[in-house]
């Protein structure tokens, strides 16, 4: 929404649309299995867009410090399950580890113009 939304209209629809309700990471049962292994992912992939979120953010916005802090979360937990995810996990998810890792914001619509 931050690319399509006018200036100035992203953060009110953010606020309204997390209602300060962000989400946890997932109960993971069995690390193991190719859909727990998907969610080891998951964890690392919205932890990723969190901070890119928040770093998109406008200074002081009350909404960074609690994306940062959930990201923190998402990350701690996939982190901890990345080596029990089996082959079908070890694999590909160390991909996912490094974006989250590597500090790089998601690509802005300007950047996804430029790779066009």
């Amino acid at each position: 929404m931050g690319r399509v939304l006018p200036a100035g209209e992203f953060e009110p629809w953010l606020a309204g649309f997390l209602d300060c309700a962000l989400p946890e990471p997932p109960n993971l049962d069995d690390p193991e299995d190719p859909v727990g292994g998907h969610l080891v992912g998951l964890f690392f992939h919205r932890a990723w867009t969190m901070r890119g979120i928040a770093q998109r953010l406008e200074a002081g916005d009350p909404m960074a410090p609690k994306l940062l802090m959930n990201a923190k979360l998402h990350e701690d937990r996939g982190m901890s399950l990345i080596f029990e995810s089996g082959y079908q996990g070890t694999h590909w998810l160390a991909t996912f580890a490094l974006y989250c890792l590597s500090g790089a914001v998601p690509a802005s619509p300007e950047g996804c113009a430029a790779a066009g």
